[in-house]
């Protein structure tokens, strides 16, 4: 019955940020919230322009619990504020 939207905001140590706009639907968006955060420590080993690994080692961390739906959904947003990021460094 709410459509709502997660927004991703990744800060490089340099100040730099790059953003994400989610749009959920009538999913939960603390579902969403929820795979975002558990993702968070396995951004944190990246930098930003190398986008392709962390998918590739999202996908693989994720394999377990599946990679449709909120998990590539939550990969998708990483990965788009990461390019922001990229973008803008």
């Amino acid at each position: 019955d709410e459509i709502a939207f997660v927004i991703t905001r990744l800060e490089l140590e340099c100040g730099v940020t790059g953003e994400s706009n989610l749009l959920t639907f009538h999913y939960s968006p603390a579902d969403i919230v929820g795979a975002l955060s558990d993702l968070a420590p396995l951004v944190m080993e990246f930098q930003a322009w190398e986008t392709g690994r962390f998918v590739q080692r999202a996908l693989a961390e994720c394999e377990y619990f599946g990679n449709v739906g909120l998990n590539r959904w939550a990969i998708g947003a990483i990965n788009i504020a990461m390019w922001g990021a990229w973008g803008k460094t």
